[in-house]
C-alpha cells in the first residue's frame, strides 16, 4: 500500500490512499490490480500560526526568544481578538509586538525565555479569545540548551584491532566566558585518558585484555569551578580476534 498526503491549513485539503495488490494465479501468470481512494475536506481552523511549531536554541544559562505570527481565516483584514495566556515555563514571557510592517490582519508576538540545563525541553505557549477562559490557539516549543563550547569533532569512535592510537579535538567558545581548565573521564577506567592543553583536548585510547569489545565512556571538559564546558563521547567497536 501506498499513501500520499498533501496538507494545506486553512484551505481545502485531498488526502490520497494508493492500494496495490500483487498474486499468482495457479494456473496463470502473475497479476496486479491497483485502486485510488480520495478524501476531500475543509479542516475547522479559526487561527493560522507561523510557525506552526517552533525551536529555539540558546547557551546553557542564557535566554532563547522568537516571534510568533497569527491571522484569522475568517476575517483575515482583521486582527484576531486574542490575547496571550501566561506561559507555564518558569520565567517564559510572551508579548505582543507592535508592528507597522505587517499586514493589518496580523498579530506578532514574542515568545522570551531562560534555557536550563536539560538538553531538549519540550511545552506550549497559547492565547485565548478575550473573555474566555481556553485556550483557543498553541503552539508547541522545542527548546534546546547548548554547552558554553563546542568541540571539533564533537567525539571519538573507533573501530578495529585492540591497539592504541591517539585523537585530538579543538575546543572553541560559544560566546563569552571562563575558559577549560581540566579534562574528567567517566568510563570504564584504563581504556580511555585524556589531557588538555589550551584548548585542544587529547584523547588515548590504550584497549587492555579486559577492555570490552563494545564500550563507551565520556570526557569532561572543565572550566576552573569544575563547571561541564562540553562533554565528548567516546565509542569503540573492536575485532572480537586476539
Amino acid at each position: 500500500m501506498e499513501m500520499t498526503v498533501a496538507v494545506t491549513p486553512g484551505a481545502g485539503q485531498v488526502q490520497s490512499v494508493t492500494f496495490k495488490a500483487r498474486w499468482t494465479p495457479e494456473d496463470g501468470a502473475p497479476a496486479e490490480e491497483s485502486g485510488l481512494c480520495l478524501l476531500r475536506y475543509t479542516p475547522e481552523l479559526r487561527y493560522v500560526l507561523r510557525p506552526e511549531q517552533a525551536a529555539a536554541a540558546a547557551v546553557r544559562g542564557g535566554r532563547a526568544s522568537f516571534d510568533v505570527f497569527i491571522r484569522e481565516l475568517e476575517s483575515p483584514d482583521e486582527p484576531p481578538d486574542l490575547e496571550p495566556i501566561a506561559p507555564e515555563r518558569a520565567g517564559w514571557t510572551l508579548t505582543k509586538v507592535e508592528d507597522p510592517s505587517i499586514p493589518a490582519g496580523v498579530l506578532r508576538f514574542r515568545a522570551e525565555g531562560p534555557v536550563g540545563d536539560e538538553p531538549y525541553e519540550d511545552f506550549t505557549v497559547g492565547w485565548r479569545e478575550r473573555g474566555e477562559p481556553g485556550p483557543a490557539a498553541e503552539l508547541p516549543i522545542r527548546l534546546r540548551s547548548l554547552p558554553p563550547w563546542r568541540a571539533l569533532p564533537g567525539g571519538v569512535v573507533l573501530h578495529g584491532a585492540r591497539v592504541e592510537s591517539v585523537h585530538r579535538a579543538a575546543l572553541t567558545p560559544r560566546g563569552d566566558g571562563t575558559e577549560p581548565a581540566a579534562v574528567r573521564v567517566r568510563g570504564p577506567e584504563g581504556a580511555v585518558a585524556a589531557t588538555i592543553e589550551g584548548r585542544v583536548v587529547t584523547v588515548r585510547f590504550a584497549p587492555g585484555e579486559t577492555t570490552p569489545a563494545i564500550g563507551s565512556a565520556w570526557i569532561d571538559v572543565l572550566d576552573a569551578r569544575g563547571g561541564v564546558l562540553v562533554d565528548l563521547p567516546v565509542a569503540w567497536f573492536l575485532d572480537a580476534g586476539p
